[in-house]
């Protein structure tokens, strides 16, 4: 299987799904989206069902070509426009023409900018901070750092926020670190990857646990019942505030 699948197989990928749901909403990161050769056209032509939010640095992306097509406007809920201190092209030549491409993409009702600085790097905060709010656009300023080692039973996160938006920085329900829970991964979300793997969240993808098959291939099949999981603690895909996971009931 090559690393890369073609956007006709990613077609055929995502109507295969979407015959299993009524609604169908899709996380498109990466990496950048945009470089894959046939993104507009493959997001042209997804199923109806298929709304999805798209997480790009915006270097590849001709706002006004993306923007001019009705399919896209209606099922694009959003872009998370990364910022990337870190990327020698997000300079300070660069920033005023990432602000003219987020301007416009505030069209779309999901649009927000995610700043992620470099270890104490706030350089453009400031910036960005103005941006945001004479915009009134979202902006996520955080980090994250894990602890330890999660394959140990032994990790803690420590969640940084700050700036328009942003998650609370409330500290962590320690309490609940090592008890097993119920996860919906599978059943109800899924980590599909660029070669069409399919796991039931990308923690386990990294684990190796889980494997569903490929969508390609035929061995792909969706979990039937919720899955035991104890790493959900260090699972980036988590809001504490608003956890997306059934405790087990105790006996």
């Amino acid at each position: 299987m090559n690393d890369v699948i073609s956007y006709r197989e990613w077609l055929d990928v995502w109507k295969s799904i979407s015959q299993h749901f009524d609604v169908i909403t899709i996380g498109i990161t990466g990496g950048e989206p945009f470089l894959f050769k046939d993104f507009i056209k493959l997001l042209t032509e997804l199923p109806d069902n298929i709304t999805y939010d798209i997480t790009s640095n915006l270097s590849l992306v001709n706002v006004e070509e993306f923007l001019s097509y009705e399919k896209i406007r209606t099922h694009c809920s959003g872009i998370a426009c990364s910022f990337h201190p870190s990327n020698a092209s997000n300079s300070e030549d660069y920033i005023d023409t990432f602000f003219e491409k987020v301007r416009k993409l505030t069209v779309l009702p999901g649009t927000k900018v995610n700043f992620v600085p470099v270890v104490s790097n706030l350089a453009f905060y400031e910036t960005l901070n103005e941006f945001c709010h004479k915009n009134r656009i979202s902006l996520d300023v955080k980090k994250y750092i894990v602890l330890k080692n999660p394959l140990n039973n032994a990790h803690e996160e420590e969640r940084i926020g700050m700036g328009i938006g942003s998650s609370d920085s409330s500290s962590l329900n320690k309490s609940n670190m090592h008890e097993k829970v119920s996860c919906s991964a599978g059943l109800s979300h899924l980590a599909l990857f660029p070669d069409a793997d399919v796991w039931p969240c990308y923690t386990k993808a990294a684990l190796g646990e889980n494997y569903l098959g490929n969508v390609l291939s035929g061995e792909f099949k969706f979990n039937t019942e919720y899955m035991d999981c104890s790493y959900y603690p260090s699972c980036w895909r988590v809001d504490y505030h608003n956890v997306n996971i059934v405790r087990k009931k105790k006996n």
